[in-house]
């Protein structure tokens, strides 16, 4: 019997691409950087390390120093208190039935949230629907600079879990869940794909039969 779940946050719970994009073309426009993004490009780039985004931007004809550069200033774009803005709401999406099944899940299981996100992110995601109550703990990459693996493993030790599953929706998530040694739900909904899941869920309300068998 499992005894917590640990969420990834973009593509499991939500989708803010349509606000983060924004924030990372404002701080670039600050630093008096050139380099815009595009939605498509947020999108993929969303969940990813800056480490990995990094290498990628190298890889489309990037000098390393340039690359350097973006991810510095992506990774220091932390004011995320405009996505508690009125009109910026509207480019948030919050899948459906979320609140609902992490309230249910909350009285059953404790709950965590792992993601590659920037400090503050995880905050805001918090704040803006009123559920910090829900979660026990959390940690981003923002935080400390480790991998999506070492801090799943961290929230693991630091909290004392015996038995915890990670729900999330890319293969990027699934190869660290195997890393932490533990199951992996995959969020089908959501922004990526998966190898081989333990289990897939196709809506996040599927989670609630999915722990209960577990």
């Amino acid at each position: 019997m499992i005894d917590s779940v640990i969420f990834d946050l973009d593509g499991t719970l939500w989708n803010s691409t349509g606000v983060t994009y924004m924030i990372w073309n404002r701080a670039f426009a600050s630093k008096g950087l050139s380099f815009r993004m595009t939605y498509e490009q947020a999108l993929h780039y969303m969940g990813m390390t800056m480490h990995t985004i990094r290498d990628e931007l190298v890889e489309n004809g990037f000098s390393a120093d340039e690359a350097a550069e973006i991810v510095g200033i992506m990774t220091s774009a932390s004011d995320y208190s405009c996505l508690a803005d009125e009109g910026c709401c509207d480019s948030v999406m919050l899948y459906d039935g979320c609140i609902e099944t992490l309230r249910t899940l909350s009285r059953r299981y404790r709950l965590f949230i792992v993601s590659n996100c920037g400090s503050g992110y995880i905050e805001s995601f918090l704040k803006i629907f009123d559920i910090a109550s829900l979660f026990t703990d959390h940690v981003c990459y923002g935080d400390n600079g480790l991998s999506k693996g070492d801090n799943i493993r961290l929230i693991i030790e630091r909290n004392g879990l015996d038995s915890p599953i990670y729900v999330g929706d890319t293969a990027g998530d699934e190869a660290a869940t195997r890393k932490a040694g533990i199951p992996f739900v995959y969020a089908s909904y959501g922004l990526g794909k998966a190898l081989v899941p333990d289990h897939t869920i196709f809506k996040i309300s599927d989670l609630i039969p999915v722990c209960a068998m577990l």
